[in-house]
């Protein structure tokens, strides 16, 4: 269900704008300090704001998310609003009576802003600490206003382990749905792009939401997410804040800010598991570009951007996007060599090819769960890794397993597994095996390259010899002979120990399985 963020407390003003948006939910703060600034001594004047400025949306229709968060002096020390109550119970107290004041008005409670990021909760972040403050705030609210969803978070980024730490803790029952924020610092890119951090979806990726599904899944639990703020900021300015400081820009188009509210409302749209997602925010902070100022849908000046209106055709016609939401399929991936069931004696040929539209990341070859090579580094879209793994002539004899993995830029999976036979080289059928051979240069000095080739399991083994003859008479005398290793093409370069007319001829041994060939003889005349 869409929704939206308004800044201060609720009031005609906004009012007016939240219901021409579209909005169902809208998200409000309610700062606790001022709330209750003396122990058990709620201000009238300012609950009296919030039960006013309520009731329009509650009559409307719209459903209300209030965000309480910081604490008074009297409860905790005098340490600062954004500092957590000493004694969590002294909350419970003051949410019991709030629920009890806005009961029929306030449709979800989330408690505190962000516990997990040190700019909201001036301590040290601790899931278990924050465990205890909703714990004894969540019966508080239920039994106030037992419609209230309690709402765990929101955190920032979709902080599954800072969620995991709170189950360990034992939260599990004392929240009804989890929070998280999604309008990341610095967001430039579209809600289908992610990165992963080991094999889990990366915490500040937009679909990060779906890794906080599986770590309630996991811990027995079934609550859905809140997704309570997600948006992009459309800025023309470079990064000044986190670790991207300096080195992107800090939002993006306009147009862009549109397109991406009807892709992420689309990807949510599509997964059960998130029940209400409120775009951050509805009215620009402030008419400089600055990337915290421009996340509105409406700009400073009151007119409307592009993204107005995809949010208010989202909001009233529902999504109209089709298509995926997000890659999550591994590259193409084809194994040239080996074949399924290959026997082999000595140095084994290994060789793939991967493709991903998105870009390939890395592709590794292994051997019975342990790693022989891995490729990656400028593999584009399609990249075909080829090599001669000469460790093979040390595994034992008998079956194996060759494993080839590729992943994609996102951190995708695609591996095929082949089995393969080391054998003894008497083992296996004779193969037949042919020689080319290429002479260049002039004066003295020849250069030949070439290969050996087969028809059986390659590579070969054994050596080619590359034999230099000069004629004498009417007979050829060998005057130069260099070997090389036969399982790899060759380049033998040589200087000539005199002019005349020379041959060059190349023999391949043959070691078994393969047997031995030669190739054809070039001549030519060498001039000092």
């Amino acid at each position: 269900m869409p929704g939206v963020n308004v800044a201060g407390a609720p009031g005609p003003g906004s009012t007016t704008q939240v219901l021409a948006s579209g909005a169902k939910y809208v998200r409000y703060f309610l700062h606790w300090q001022d709330a209750e600034p003396t122990r058990a001594a709620l201000s009238p004047g300012f609950l009296g704001g919030y039960q006013s400025g309520l009731a329009p949306l509650a009559a409307a229709g719209v459903k209300v998310d209030l965000v309480v968060t910081g604490a008074p002096a009297w409860a905790n020390g005098g340490a600062g609003g954004s500092t957590p109550p000493t004694d969590p119970n002294d909350m419970a107290t003051f949410m019991g009576r709030l629920a009890s004041a806005l009961k029929g008005k306030v449709a979800a409670y989330e408690i505190w802003n962000e516990p997990d990021n040190q700019e909201f909760w001036n301590a040290p972040i601790d899931p278990a600490r924050y465990t205890a403050l909703i714990k004894a705030v969540y019966p508080a609210i239920k039994t106030a206003d037992p419609s209230a969803v309690v709402l765990a978070g929101p955190f920032s980024g979709n902080d599954y382990n800072f969620l995991q730490g709170m189950y360990q803790a034992g939260a599990k029952g004392s929240f009804d749905g989890v929070a998280v924020h999604t309008d990341n610092a610095c967001l430039n890119s579209g809600p289908g792009i992610y990165y992963r951090d080991g094999t889990r979806i990366g915490r500040y990726s937009f679909l990060g939401y779906r890794e906080v599904h599986n770590t309630i899944v996991q811990n027995g639990d079934n609550v859905p997410i809140w997704m309570t703020e997600l948006g992009w900021s459309s800025t023309n300015t470079t990064c000044a804040r986190g670790d991207s400081t300096g080195k992107k820009t800090a939002g993006v188009s306009e147009a862009n800010q549109a397109l991406y509210l009807q892709q992420a409302y689309h990807c949510l749209d599509e997964d059960s598991d998130v029940a209400v997602a409120e775009w951050f925010t509805l009215n620009d902070a402030g008419a400089a570009d600055t990337e915290l100022n421009r996340y509105g849908l409406i700009r400073s000046n009151g007119t409307f951007k592009p993204s107005y209106s995809a949010f208010h055709a989202l909001a009233t016609k529902g999504d109209q996007q089709t298509g995926a939401c997000g890659n999550f399929s591994g590259p193409k991936l084809t194994v040239n060599e080996p074949t399924v069931g290959t026997k082999y004696a000595d140095h084994l040929m290994l060789s793939a090819t991967a493709s991903d539209s998105d870009g390939l990341h890395r592709i590794s070859f292994l051997c019975d769960g342990q790693k022989i090579s891995t490729f990656g580094v400028g593999l584009g879209n399609k990249h075909t890794a080829t090599m001669t793994w000469y460790g093979s002539a040390n595994i034992a004899l008998g079956p194996h397993t060759i494993e080839v993995q590729s992943t994609d830029r996102f951190g995708n999976l695609s591996e095929v597994d082949v089995p393969i036979v080391r054998v003894l080289a008497s083992q296996l059928p004779q193969a037949r095996t042919w020689v080319t051979a290429h002479v260049r240069g002039s004066g003295l000095t020849r250069t030949v390259t070439g290969q050996v080739h087969t028809d059986g399991p390659g590579p070969v083994r054994g050596r080619v010899h590359v034999i230099f003859q000069v004629r004498s008479g009417t007979k050829w005398v060998t005057r130069h002979i260099k070997g090389a290793n036969a399982s790899r093409p060759f380049r033998i370069v040589q200087h000539l120990a005199r002019a005349g007319r020379w041959r060059v001829r190349v023999t391949y041994t043959g070691k078994a399985p393969f047997k031995a060939s030669a190739s054809p003889s070039h001549s030519f005349l060498a001039r000092g």
